[in-house]
């Protein structure tokens, strides 16, 4: 009896077929294994943080084209960068020479464009924007920043920074809580071995008296009068936190109370109050 043909490849193509791409079942629990491997291995390598200058030619032109020539107000904040220099306690807006801060974003605009993925330079035209006060668009450039990498120092200070001077300049309460909420969280990610890490240090422990963490800001406070006691910033941060002096013993670190803070991404994490 003749077959139909058209019947027999109708039959073929309903018949399951294997598929190659399939990882066979002992290989599925061995890759798990890879990856669970590596994200231990993840937790205990030191943290690289990002920071100093960018070697290219038109960031190191920008530098010196801004580095003593722009005072970045703060507020009663510390900030720090190698594009800009030191703060030095400007606490008023000054006036930023908008020539200079042109042709410092054009420089740092060619840096960028040869370097599309070094966060330190888009960090630095970030503070640009903040020299010229324009909160928003620096709060952009540091979280292009920081989602380029992590741990870019500059970029976590200048939007802790910016983050903090919004809330001042709000008259919403729900609203600058939250903007110091984010601030904090800034400072609290730049860690120890960082060159801003004095700078974060003495703006953690302001932010923590601001959203009512006392506790936390007189061991931060502590912690900053510790290594510089005798220094004008020692002097501003132990009026702020009505600090005697830099004796006294901080409570242990496992006792600090715990914080509801945001992280750059959005999310919230909290501790006790």
């Amino acid at each position: 009896m003749n077959r139909d043909p058209d019947s027999t490849r109708r039959k073929e193509r309903r018949a399951p077929r294997a598929d190659a791409r399939t990882l066979p079942a002992p290989v599925f629990p061995a890759v798990l294994a890879v990856l669970l491997a590596l994200a231990i291995l993840s937790t205990f390598v030191p943290t690289r943080e990002v920071e100093g200058l960018p070697p290219d030619p038109s960031a190191r032109a920008a530098r010196d084209l801004l580095y003593g020539h722009i005072s970045l107000a703060a507020g009663d904040l510390r900030f720090g960068s190698v594009f800009l220099g030191d703060s030095a306690g400007v606490t008023h807006a000054g006036s930023a020479d908008p020539a200079l801060l042109a042709r410092a974003r054009a420089l740092l605009e060619r840096a960028r464009k040869a370097h599309p993925f070094e966060p330190r330079v888009v960090a630095a035209l970030g503070h640009l924007e903040l020299a010229a006060r324009e909160f928003g668009r620096a709060e952009a450039l540091y979280q292009t920043a920081i989602d380029l990498r992590a741990h870019c120092t500059e970029a976590r200070l200048g939007l802790g920074v910016a983050l903090a001077l919004q809330a001042d300049a709000t008259g919403d309460l729900f609203a600058r809580r939250a903007l110091q909420l984010r601030s904090l969280a800034q400072f609290l990610a730049i860690g120890p071995r960082s060159a801003r890490a004095r700078e974060a240090l003495y703006d953690r422990a302001l932010l923590e008296e601001r959203v009512g963490r006392h506790r936390d800001a007189l061991q931060s406070g502590r912690e900053f009068l510790a290594a510089e006691p005798d220094d004008a910033w020692s002097a501003r941060l132990r009026g702020a936190l009505a600090l005697a002096g830099a004796g006294g013993a901080a409570p242990p670190a496992g006792a600090r109370a715990g914080a509801t803070v945001t992280d750059a991404s959005g999310r919230s994490s909290s501790g006790n109050p």
